[in-house]
């Protein structure tokens, strides 16, 4: 029987850059979640309102917040715009991280360059900020035609189809180098959801390994193109019995995190096909949707960690899973399937 795990929300790594080997941009100051209380110094004589000279000294010095009971300095929008500037001038960067930064689509440009000028950037890390579709498609330009990137997270950005239909685009017809997507609480729906499919079926995205899609509403359709395109992917892969080699996995279950799980040991890029990690939790699916997940259980074996977390599935979804598994056991490698926030009894459990 397969358990279900629950994790929390990450927090963002913070790292200074030396003169020589900068691997990380991030702003100096701590950053402060979303359910965190703020706490303005600044304010009119009578304490309700904000005047026009204080907001504009807010985005020039930043703002105070209270975390663990003491105040802190959060960055202004201008000293967070400075760091990323510094980054088109390093060009020797390979991560990037502005995640909770409040990013709009106006600055998605910026990102741009950044990632044309860095040509050894990996990881860009953009979760929680507020890009859109409009900076998506921007940001999308650049990744198309960056050939080392293989970490790109977006979660929690207000991106819906259009957006979704961009990146997907931009990874279509080129020899991507991708390897973790993540789209997770977005407003991703069934249309965004079928372009993410065209691509992993198109070849060219063959080094996709994770894809999260945590709460987006993609439907039963949605979910069905997505478990197509990763049985096509397990299907096409090179060398089976390399992809099936033991891997490190790490992932939370369901929880809506831009960051879900974890980089594979590096000798995974070994293996050229084949979906390793699918987040789908929360994605609105029915019987329907379960049932186009079961044929994709039956039919895949490069697949390891699986999460249809609140998808409110029961104990009738959950023996049509059972049976899928049951059929494919000597060949699927799937090691985690996380299944929390359902609606699954004990009946339900044992099953599996």
């Amino acid at each position: 029987m397969m358990g279900a795990t629950t994790g929390g929300v990450g927090g963002t790594d913070t790292a200074s850059a030396s003169n020589t080997t900068t691997t990380t941009v991030v702003p100096d100051a701590i950053s402060a979640s979303s359910s965190s209380s703020v706490s303005e110094q600044s304010g009119s004589h009578d304490g309700t309102t904000t005047t026009k000279q204080q907001q504009q000294a807010a985005n020039t010095t930043g703002s105070q917040v209270v975390l663990d009971g003491q105040r802190r300095q959060v960055p202004s929008r201008n000293q967070v715009l400075r760091r990323l500037s510094e980054a088109l001038m390093r060009q020797t960067l390979t991560m990037i991280d502005m995640s909770q930064r409040g990013l709009q689509a106006s600055d998605a440009r910026l990102l741009k360059l950044a990632l044309l000028q860095n040509a050894q950037l990996s990881v860009l890390k953009l979760g929680y900020n507020n890009l859109g579709d409009y900076g998506m498609s921007i940001l999308s330009e650049a990744v198309q035609n960056h050939k080392a990137l293989r970490t790109l997270d977006v979660g929690f950005n207000q991106i819906g189809d259009r957006g979704c239909q961009a990146i997907a685009a931009a990874l279509t017809g080129t020899s991507s180098s991708l390897q973790t997507l993540y789209l997770a609480g977005n407003s991703i729906g069934e249309s965004g959801a079928l372009a993410l499919a065209a691509m992993i079926k198109g070849g060219q995205s063959r080094h996709l390994k994770r894809l999260h899609l945590t709460a987006n509403r993609i439907g039963d359709r949605g979910v069905q193109a997505i478990a197509e395109a990763v049985i096509f992917s397990g299907q096409s892969m090179e060398g089976r019995k390399e992809c099936n080699s033991p891997s490190v996995l790490s992932g939370s279950a369901g929880s809506l995190t831009s960051s879900e799980g974890k980089e594979a040991e590096n000798d995974e890029e070994d293996c050229n096909y084949g979906m390793r990690e699918l987040f789908i939790g929360g994605s609105g699916m029915s019987m329907e949707g379960c049932q186009a997940v079961s044929d994709m259980i039956a039919s895949n074996t490069s697949l390891r960690v699986l999460s249809l977390s609140d998808n409110n599935i029961g104990d009738a979804e959950a023996a049509v899973l059972s049976k899928a598994l049951s059929a494919n056991k000597d060949e699927f490698a799937l090691e985690a399937l996380q299944l929390s926030f359902n609606k699954l009894t004990c009946v339900g459990v044992e099953s599996l």
